[in-house]
């Protein structure tokens, strides 16, 4: 799972809530990596008059994902609690704004104690289909909170931020060199030593050394940040000291 988290850098769309301290932007009250709970956060008062619910959307940073990557899900999280007199309900909820279309999480109930909440979505709720890279570097995110009808009670966020769960795509390149071309996928550690086996099977006997000897020579310039290789009763066995890349080699003789 390869996922990237962003955070609030301007104020969005809408603004409805009410910052603490009012010296602050809201997305000020609600941009911090670590949570300052009571320090700033945004609110929404209750009233006697009717029941609320309101909302603040933010811009955030692109995402930095590389081109060709499959977004898996959204997820956004916010962090609150409700101040009251008495039992009175107060509710949170994250949110996303995607092709000029507010869309809210589900309303969870607040507890008198600052507590973390989360919404995912896996498609894009606007199209109903997978996230495309350009949708969410383009949307915005944001919080819905909600008072009872009642004076005596407060709904308040401090935190509110995305995570995107993506899928980085192939990467491939072809180099030709020592009478050999070779191709070098990154693909997930999962995935490398079931291909690898497979690819070994492949190889001819005649070009085994070529093969093994090129996958020494990945070790000595990769090695300890990405694998190790090793030949194993005339199988090519792989193991990882880190998962963050891995590495096939597709060796064929050149002509």
């Amino acid at each position: 799972m390869t996922t990237v988290t962003l955070r609030p850098s301007a104020n969005g769309v809408l603004i409805e809530l009410t910052p603490s301290p009012g010296t602050l932007q809201n997305y000020q009250c609600v941009d911090e990596e670590t949570p300052n709970d009571d320090t700033d956060y945004v609110l929404l008062a209750g009233s006697s008059v009717e029941a609320q619910t309101k909302y603040d959307y933010y811009d955030i940073p692109t995402t930095g994902i590389p081109a060709g990557s499959t977004i898996n899900s959204v997820t956004v999280y916010t962090r609150g609690r409700k101040v009251q007199l008495g039992t009175i309900i107060a509710r949170i909820c994250g949110c996303v704004h995607t092709y000029n279309v507010a869309y809210e999480g589900t309303f969870k109930s607040l507890t008198t104690s600052w507590a973390n909440y989360s919404d995912t979505w896996t498609t894009n709720p606007n199209t109903g289909l997978p996230w495309t890279l350009d949708e969410v570097n383009a949307m915005q995110i944001g919080v819905g909170l909600y008072t009872a009808k009642n004076e005596n009670v407060e709904a308040d966020c401090t935190q509110v931020y995305v995570v995107v769960d993506y899928t980085p795509p192939v990467v491939v390149g072809r180099v030709v060199g020592d009478g050999l071309s070779w191709v070098v996928m990154f693909l997930k550690p999962f995935q490398f030593q079931g291909l690898l086996r497979r690819l070994a099977s492949i190889v001819p006997t005649r070009c085994r050394r070529y093969f093994l000897g090129l996958l020494e020579r990945l070790q000595a310039w990769f090695s300890p940040h990405l694998f190790f290789l090793g030949n194993k009763d005339g199988k090519v066995e792989s193991s990882f000291s880190n998962h963050f890349f891995t590495s096939i080699l597709l060796l064929e003789e050149s002509s």
